[in-house]
């Protein structure tokens, strides 16, 4: 199976929040910096309509199996791993869309935690990407590995029979929570531009046999530098009375 970002690039999103301050005192902060920095007066009403809007996009999981051809991993080891545990391929997205120039994403973090019911017993084993600080503007693949894991690879695969391709990828991101229950992606802006656009990130997850991941919950916290000044931000959910999570459904 060859898992293209490209396919996906102009997806809805299933999800859309705000980034809204974390607190009223934050905004107050945020004021007395602009204040401070000798901004005009008419900059201080910050309207919620103003704020970036981030997506979250519809995730898609795999077992393992239907992913990765058995043929491409040591038989021995494969039947070692999955004997007591099942792992699963997760496509996850989201998008970060300012709304003003003057209301920019300068850093944000995206979290998400899986669970099946109230106890969870997973491990993220691996994911993508995991470190990128330069702008890669053509084809990038990742396949699994034979020590199963992410394994970067030449873009131009031929026949080959699995994969991930990213047409493109923009700094700065750091992925962290390998061998934990939270995988976590931080974004960082690049020089002048901003964070923007969509976001596509994979785990390789670990479960108990028989026990896939059913629910995944979501927060993104965020600095936006208002007029100048910084404001930290989180996303919230008007239709859930500004609600600062969302849960995902993974699988049936």
């Amino acid at each position: 199976m060859i898992i293209r970002t490209a396919d996906y690039q102009n997806a809805p999103p299933e999800f859309e929040g705000v980034l809204s301050p974390i607190s009223e005192q934050e905004v107050e902060d945020w004021k007395t910096s602009l204040k401070s920095a000798g901004a005009r007066s008419g900059l201080f009403d910050l309207s919620e309509e103003d704020l970036p809007v981030i997506g979250i996009g519809k995730p898609e999981t795999w077992l393992l199996q239907d992913f990765l051809p058995s043929n491409e991993i040591d038989p021995a080891l494969l039947s070692k791993m999955l004997s007591r545990n099942d792992f699963y391929v997760i496509r996850l997205s989201c998008s970060f869309l300012p709304r003003l120039e003057q209301i920019a994403i300068e850093w944000a973090r995206y979290e998400i935690f899986f669970y099946q019911n109230n106890d969870s017993e997973f491990t993220v084993y691996d994911l993508i990407p995991m470190s990128v600080t330069q702008p890669v503007t053509h084809k990038t693949m990742f396949k699994i590995s034979p020590k199963l894991s992410f394994m970067q690879v030449e873009a131009d695969m031929g026949s080959a029979s699995h994969g991930i391709e990213y047409n493109e990828m923009y700094p700065i991101i750091y992925g962290a929570g390998a061998g934990e229950e939270v995988a976590s992606w931080t974004f960082q802006g690049y020089k002048n531009a901003p964070i923007q656009g969509g976001k596509f990130m994979f785990v390789l997850l670990k479960t108990p046999k028989g026990v896939g991941p059913r629910f995944a919950n979501v927060t993104m916290n965020a600095n936006i530098k208002a007029y100048g000044a910084l404001l930290r931000a989180k996303m919230a959910f008007r239709d859930e009375n500004m609600k600062t999570s969302k849960i995902l459904k993974l699988m049936d």
